[in-house]
Parts: C-alpha cells; structure tokens; sequence
C-alpha cells in the first residue's frame, strides 16, 4: 500500500490544517504496517514537494517563485512522483515497510540556497551559470 502525503507533515511551511492531517496520514501508515507487516502488507508513503500540474496555470508566476525554495531548482514533475511510488511498490522495495520517502528536490534540507552562498564567495564559473 502506498498513499501520497506531502512534505507538509514532515517539516513547517504555514499551512497548519493541511500540515496535521498529512502528518496524521504518515502516522497512519506507520501504525499500517506494524499492524499487517505480519501478513506481509507494506504501506509506505511519498511525500512530494511542490509539483508542476495543471492546478498551478490559475497562479501565473508562483511555480517560477517557488522554484527557489528548491536546491535542485525546479519544482517536481508528475513523472518524479509516479517513479517513487513504482518503486515502493517494486520488489527492489520489498523489505522497505513503515516509511516516507520524501520526493521533493531538496527543499526539506533547509533555507532557501541562495541565502547560504553569499554570490561573491562562489566559484566564478558559478556566479554566471548554475553549477553541475
């Protein structure tokens, strides 16, 4: 079993209501599989950072905002969403059970990243170009 929570149950970003009730989910699912893990039934989460779907073409410009929170620098797209869920649901998972696989490119890692690195102190090849 596999659900999608969000990293809003995982680590503060305001959203209060939204935040207690995908934490609750992840609980939820920790207490799943103690309770079937015998009768050999996973549950596992993923919880997604922000991902590109249609709902966000109503709010012109906040993916482009958003994509800064993200030391990856870009939001998720479906695709990095489903990929993670297939493999929780593979046998390459099989022995994985209780857990929440955050996919969500970084943000949960801390501040924004730019504000970590003042520009003058990077390497000069990545002042002008994002770094590899």
């Amino acid at each position: 079993m596999r659900t999608i929570s969000s990293v809003n149950g995982i680590s503060a970003f305001g959203n209060v209501e939204y935040a207690a009730a995908k934490a609750g989910q992840i609980t939820m699912s920790q207490n799943y599989a103690a309770r079937y893990g015998p009768l050999g039934v996973r549950f596992n989460v993923v919880a997604p950072g922000t991902v590109r779907t249609p709902n966000w073409d109503s709010q012109p410009g906040t993916l482009e905002k958003l994509t800064t929170m993200y030391p990856l620098g870009r939001v998720g797209e479906p695709e990095d969403i489903a990929a993670a869920v297939a493999f929780l649901g593979s046998g390459d998972a099989a022995w994985i059970t209780g857990h929440t696989l955050p996919v969500e490119g970084g943000v949960l890692t801390g501040p924004d990243p730019a504000s970590l690195t003042p520009p003058d102190t990077l390497h000069p090849r990545c002042r002008d170009e994002r770094c590899a």
